[in-house]
């Protein structure tokens, strides 16, 4: 949550901010698995009141860096009360779910699908004239309030990266927007409310750079193949030259040793350490 309230009488602006509860994160390159949780969480400030609560909350991540990397990231809310501007917009939800899963290769493309589950919620909002109960399960960015002053989508995607060496994609179950919004008794708001917020993202730079030396890997896919150890063999046999397979040289002596093969065949057979 980050506002800005210019109040009526000129004064200076006043921000508010609450920073995402539960926040939990994971480390892109490598395996993990973190939830945590928390109850009872209000949001208010001495300016504004309350602005809303959650019963409970939950947050999860979880990471697998094998052949096919791939980043999780969840979140769960469940009695949401929101009364943002008072009595122009407010919202009630018994529970909101939302999913971001990354997945894919650095030597093919990383992939990205992100899912929203809105269970009992709805919108009283005065620019809809009435209470507007949203659908369980979303189209992405679908947009069920858009005011000069107010905006509402839930199930957002936001997107960065090319796909090829990173992506990353954030959804919200529920994202308000504010353009000069009148708040009553205070002054004029502006600003983003996040509600069931999940990112995860991979990057290949931070794959590669963080994966031990895998010897008889010559192409960088942290997986050997046989026709690769057939290349060491020949440059073993001083027929093919060290440059096809950097990665059976481990100790840069310029060639590829008989054990030095077997480390391979190893890598081969039980696969690459992590």
């Amino acid at each position: 949550m980050d506002l800005l309230v210019v109040p009526f009488d000129g004064g200076d602006p006043i921000r508010v901010e609450f920073e995402p509860l539960p926040a939990v994160r994971g480390d892109d390159g490598t395996t993990y698995s973190r939830e945590k949780e928390m109850a009872d969480i209000q949001f208010e400030t001495e300016l504004t009141g309350n602005i809303g609560s959650v019963g409970s909350a939950r947050s999860g991540v979880f990471g697998d860096r094998a052949e096919l990397a791939s980043a999780t990231s969840e979140s769960t809310l469940n009695d949401l009360r929101l009364s943002a501007l008072g009595p122009i917009l407010g919202a009630v939800s018994s529970g909101m779910y939302s999913q971001v899963t990354v997945d894919g290769s650095c030597c093919t493309s990383l992939e990205a699908v992100g899912v929203t589950s809105l269970m009992d919620t709805a919108l009283d909002c005065l620019l809809l004239h009435s209470e507007a109960e949203l659908p369980q399960n979303p189209e992405p960015d679908t947009v069920v309030v858009d005011s000069e002053t107010v905006r509402v989508v839930v199930n957002e995607h936001t997107w960065d990266g090319d796909g090829r060496g990173e992506l990353e994609l954030s959804v919200s179950a529920m994202h308000i927007s504010f353009n000069d919004a009148p708040l009553s008794g205070l002054g004029f708001v502006t600003g983003d409310i996040w509600i069931g917020r999940s990112t995860a993202g991979l990057t290949c730079e931070s794959l590669i750079r963080e994966r031990p030396l895998c010897v008889g890997d010559c192409d960088g896919s942290h997986v050997v193949a046989v026709h690769e150890l057939v290349t060491g063999v020949g440059i073993n046999l001083f027929r093919i030259p060290m440059e096809q397979c950097e990665n059976l040289d481990p100790n840069a002596d310029g060639g590829a040793a008989i054990n030095e093969l077997i480390m391979g065949v190893n890598n081969l057979l039980h696969g690459c350490p992590e």
